[in-house]
């Protein structure tokens, strides 16, 4: 993905239907982006446990689930609010988040993943769309305590995920497949890396130089803002 594509991607993923437009010509994606007929929405911005999530909830259930995912814009959690569909809106810090981004797409530049981010969550700010907010952190400890959450706003009767050993393995299995799937270099595998720990934090210096660091501080603003009115109304 270059800088073009993305600014795209994001540009029409503010608008339900201008991405509904798009996915016309991404099939992959139409296949992702939420519909009437889908079980569950969990989404969120790119390298926010999206996979993780994912596997933990596909892993949990007794029976499959249509599931909307990856898509990385607001229009997915917009449409799944609209169609009254359970949806999970993954966030992350915004400094963890971005510069690991940037490492998974190195032809994106620092500043339009910044942006990306800003537009993502902004658009959520800006509406009353209903969701659970789940917090990276919260997602790779206690997923199921999201689960309950969701049953818990939607009356629905989801299988919580009960984090051990052997659920962890099928979860790692299924993240291995889904890296089979995509061709997914070593940078951009689905789950934490020592050596992708040490590439993100080669890009911390850009994250937090002065020219970015307008855009910078309105992504973290936002992160505060969504993260506080979620906790105001819990």
């Amino acid at each position: 993905m270059n800088n073009t594509t993305y600014w795209l991607n994001y540009r029409f993923g503010e608008s339900p239907f201008l991405f509904w437009l798009h996915t016309r010509f991404k099939p992959a994606k139409k296949l992702r982006y939420a519909s009437k007929e889908f079980d569950i929405v969990i989404d969120g911005y790119p390298r926010s446990a999206n996979s993780y999530a994912y596997a933990c909830f596909c892993v949990s259930q007794k029976k499959a689930c249509k599931v909307g995912h990856h898509i990385h814009v607001p229009a997915q959690i917009i449409r799944g609010s609209r169609l009254h569909l359970p949806t999970i809106l993954l966030i992350r810090d915004p400094e963890k988040a971005i510069p690991s981004l940037q490492l998974f797409y190195p032809d994106i530049s620092m500043a339009n993943a910044i942006r990306g981010y800003i537009s993502f969550y902004s658009t959520i700010l800006e509406g009353n769309y209903k969701f659970v907010l789940a917090e990276f952190n919260e997602v790779i400890s206690d997923f199921g305590e999201i689960i309950k959450r969701v049953n818990q706003l939607y009356g629905t009767y989801f299988t919580p995920y009960i984090k051990n050993e052997f659920n962890e393995s099928r979860v790692r299995d299924f993240m291995n497949d889904m890296i089979e799937e995509y061709s997914l270099s070593m940078n951009q595998v689905l789950y934490p890396t020592k050596k992708k720990k040490e590439l993100r934090n080669e890009l911390f210096p850009l994250f937090y130089s002065k020219k970015l660091e307008p855009l910078r501080e309105e992504a973290i603003l936002i992160y505060k803002q969504l993260v506080s009115r979620n906790l105001e109304s819990s």
